[in-house]
């Protein structure tokens, strides 16, 4: 995976590293360190060492580096241990190239683009339209969420600045909405 991936981003224009052994990817972290980390969650024998391998990471690296997990696994708990062990994003295997260098291209921009980002949790209408057509206008980023049992995975995965939720989705009381994802 890790010649397949780095064959892709090399491709796509980035100085790609990659390390078999989380010891010698910290050591070269430490002292070389690089512009986004790529990290998959399992590693031989353990299930969610790319986990503790962030965690790690984080604590001899620059706290804004962007890491991004790749995982087999999909369950919303391993979503939540990669946000907390300090993870920006996470693309699911089998990775679409696509996606990951959507996600690595997002997370390695300016940080001033990163303050521009609404999630906006609303059925498709002309509203959400109009809304759409002038934020995007305004170089604000902005995703949208149709199906409220979708929003937790895409608060992790998109991190907006600002949450808009629309009063009724579709069967759902808005509020029920703001109060999950509080």
């Amino acid at each position: 995976i890790m010649d397949f991936l780095r064959l892709h981003l090399e491709h796509s224009g980035y100085s790609v590293k990659g390390f078999q052994l989380p010891e010698a990817a910290l050591e070269y972290i430490g002292n070389y360190p690089p512009s986004a980390i790529i990290v998959d969650i399992m590693f031989p024998g353990d299930d969610a060492g790319g986990i503790q391998l962030t965690k790690n990471i984080r604590e001899i690296s620059n706290e804004n580096t962007p890491i991004l997990f790749l995982s087999a696994r999909e369950d919303f708990s391993i979503r939540m241990q990669a946000v907390k062990a300090g993870g920006n994003a996470l693309v699911s295997k089998p990775v679409d190239i696509p996606r990951l260098l959507d996600r690595l291209q997002e997370l390695t921009h300016d940080h001033a683009e990163h303050d521009k980002r609404i999630l906006m949790i609303m059925p498709e209408s002309e509203l959400r339209t109009r809304y759409s057509g002038l934020l995007t206008h305004e170089g604000i980023s902005v995703h949208f969420v149709d199906k409220p049992q979708e929003t937790v995975a895409e608060l992790v995965e998109y991190q907006p600045n600002l949450v808009v939720i629309s009063e009724e989705m579709n069967h759902y009381d808005g509020i029920l909405i703001a109060r999950m994802i509080y």
